[in-house]
């Protein structure tokens, strides 16, 4: 919410001399919300939710203007947001899903996301440790005739779409 994996993404880009154009989705509800009652990061913390606040937006803007770094901020919910960029039939390279964790939204937001990712495009899941992430994860490592791993760390994995 804080922009910092779209800058890194970005900086990424610009260091290995690649055009870079963003888009981010986010909704930035006035009021806020929490995320995390199935975060295995909090098990055994006293903080049970991580607030998600609207001032977050400001601190990724104004993190991309530093940077210098052209990004197209989509404010709505993840399935408005790419259900809107698959009406304009756009596609991308690259599709970093760092949503809501939670419920049947990952599923949601890879099944769009699969269908705006150009052929040989990468799609990065953050946060694989969360239960819907973990299996959606283990739905797509059993798919290797339409992606191929390419990387997995201990909190996100990389899949090229064949």
């Amino acid at each position: 919410a804080r922009g910092k994996s779209m800058a890194s993404i970005g900086l990424l880009c610009k260091f290995n001399n690649i055009d870079f154009n963003g888009t981010s989705i986010d909704p930035y509800f006035e009021d806020g919300y929490k995320e995390g009652k199935d975060n295995p990061e909090l098990l055994f913390s006293k903080q049970k939710v991580a607030p998600i606040k609207s001032e977050q937006k400001t601190q990724a803007i104004t993190l991309w203007k530093r940077l210098k770094l052209n990004v197209n901020l989509i404010q709505t919910i993840s399935n408005d947001g790419l259900a809107l960029l698959l009406k304009k039939n756009k596609t991308f390279d690259i599709i970093y899903i760092d949503g809501l964790h939670e419920g049947i939204t990952p599923l949601m937001d890879f099944s769009y996301s699969y269908n705006l990712l150009d052929s040989n495009g990468i799609i990065i899941f953050d946060d694989i440790c969360w239960p819907n992430i973990h299996h959606l994860r283990k739905i797509i490592d059993n798919s290797p005739d339409s992606f191929e791993k390419i990387c997995e760390n201990w909190t996100l994995a990389a899949y090229r779409k064949i």
